[in-house]
């Protein structure tokens, strides 16, 4: 379960660093 909550919030983050490059 904490291992999801991490891996959710890196995949967040790494979308929002695409959008922000685009």
């Amino acid at each position: 379960m904490q291992e999801q909550r991490m891996l959710n919030r890196i995949n967040c983050c790494h979308y929002r660093w695409l959008l922000c490059r685009m």
